[in-house]
C-alpha cells in the first residue's frame, strides 16, 4: 500500500472561518488565489482544491492508496488564542468527515490549539480516542516561538503517552518580512525554520524525554541533514544541551527521526536514506502543491523492498495503521 503522510486538506469550513478574521484578506498570486494577513501571504488556493473529491481523483492518478489529511501553513495560528480552540474543532472534524465518508482511502493528522495549552490538551484528549486520528500535525513554530519551548511539554507528554506520532511542517519564519523578494520567506526561509525547529528539539532534550513520540520532519529533513557535522557539534561545545539531551549525541536522535520524501530530488532522498536508513524514511507529496506520486521513491537505485517500506510499510507500523 502506498501511503502519502505529507497531504493537506484545503476545506471550505476551515478556510470560510479564516476569511472571517479581521486581519485576512484575498487577492490573485501567481500561485492562485492568495489569503493575505496583514498584508503577508499565507497561503495560495484554488477553487477546484476545495472540492472534497478532487484529493481522492488526484490519488487515483498517482496511483496512492491512502493519504493523512493535515492543515498546511500556518496550521490554527493564525487565529488569536481565544478563539484558536474553535477553529482546531472545525479543522479536526472537516477532516474527519472527510475520513469517515472514505475510511479506506484517508486518515488525519489532527490539529492542536497550540496558543492556549488546557485547550490543546483537551482536544489532544478527543483527537486520541478518534480511530480516524493517526497523528498530530504541528508548525515548526508557534507564531515564532519555538517548539522545544517548555510551555509545550505538558502537549509532548501528552502526546507521548497516547504514543501518537507526529508530523512537522514548516511555518514562516519570523522574520519573514526580511525576505520580501521572489518568495524567498517560503523557498528558503520554510527550509531554514524546519532545520532550526529540530535542531532546537534536540538540543533542548525533546526527544529524550519523550522517547515514545514518534516525529516525522518535513522535506525530507528541509536539508539538515547535509549541515549534521555543523549542528551535531552544538552539544559538544555546551554542558547544559549536553545535559538535556542525556548524554547521547546529537546524530543519534537525528537518525530517530522519520523523513519524508517531499524533497523529491534523488541526491536529497539518497542522502536521506544513507544516514537514516531504510525503516526512517516514508513517501510524502505535499498535495495539492505539487503534481507528484510516487515514481520519485520508485526511481531511487534501492531495493524493490527498500523502497516498499518508504511507501508505505514503514507509515503502517509508525502510525499503527
Amino acid at each position: 500500500m502506498k501511503i502519502d503522510v505529507h497531504a493537506h486538506i484545503i476545506g471550505g469550513d476551515f478556510y470560510d472561518a479564516v476569511h472571517k478574521l479581521p486581519s485576512v484578506t484575498s487577492a490573485p498570486t501567481p500561485y492562485g488565489d492568495g489569503i493575505f494577513q496583514d498584508g503577508e501571504l499565507l497561503i495560495s488556493t484554488r477553487p477546484d482544491w476545495f472540492r472534497p473529491t478532487h484529493h481522492l481523483e488526484e490519488m487515483d492518478k498517482r496511483g496512492i492508496d491512502m493519504s493523512f489529511l493535515s492543515l498546511t501553513t500556518p496550521n490554527l495560528y493564525l487565529f488569536p488564542k481565544e478563539m484558536q480552540a474553535e477553529a482546531a474543532r472545525i479543522a479536526n472534524d472537516e477532516a474527519l468527515d472527510r475520513a469517515r465518508r472514505n475510511p479506506d482511502r484517508l486518515r488525519v493528522l489532527a490539529s492542536l490549539p497550540l496558543d492556549d495549552i488546557p485547550a490543546a490538551l483537551i482536544e489532544l484528549e478527543r483527537m486520541a480516542a478518534i480511530k480516524e486520528v493517526c497523528g498530530i500535525s504541528v508548525g515548526s513554530n508557534v507564531n515564532g516561538v519555538a517548539l522545544s519551548d517548555e510551555r509545550f511539554e505538558p502537549v509532548w507528554a501528552g502526546i507521548n503517552r497516547h504514543k501518537l506520532a507526529v508530523v512537522e511542517h514548516p511555518n514562516f519564519p519570523p522574520f519573514a518580512k526580511d525576505l520580501p523578494d521572489y518568495n524567498l520567506s517560503l523557498m528558503l526561509g520554510f527550509f531554514f525554520e524546519t532545520q532550526l525547529c529540530i535542531t532546537r528539539m534536540i538540543i533542548n532534550g525533546v526527544f529524550a524525554r519523550y522517547p515514545d513520540m514518534k516525529f516525522v520532519v518535513a522535506h525530507t529533513g528541509a536539508g539538515i541533514l547535509a549541515i549534521m557535522h555543523r549542528v551535531m557539534n552544538i552539544p559538544n561545545n555546551y554542558p547544559d544541551a549536553r545535559a538535556k539531551m542525556m548524554n547521547k549525541p546529537f546524530a543519534e536522535y537525528a537518525k530517530n527521526l522519520y523523513y519524508d520524501s517531499c524533497a523529491i530530488s534523488e541526491d536529497a532522498l539518497m542522502l536521506a536514506h544513507n544516514f537514516v536508513g531504510r525503516e526512517q524514511m516514508m513517501f510524502g507529496t505535499d498535495y495539492p502543491y505539487t503534481n507528484h506520486g510516487p515514481k520519485h521513491v520508485e526511481d531511487l537505485p534501492i531495493t524493490p523492498a527498500e523502497k516498499k517500506m518508504m511507501l508505505g510499510d514503514n507509515a503502517e507500523r509508525v502510525f499503527r495503521l
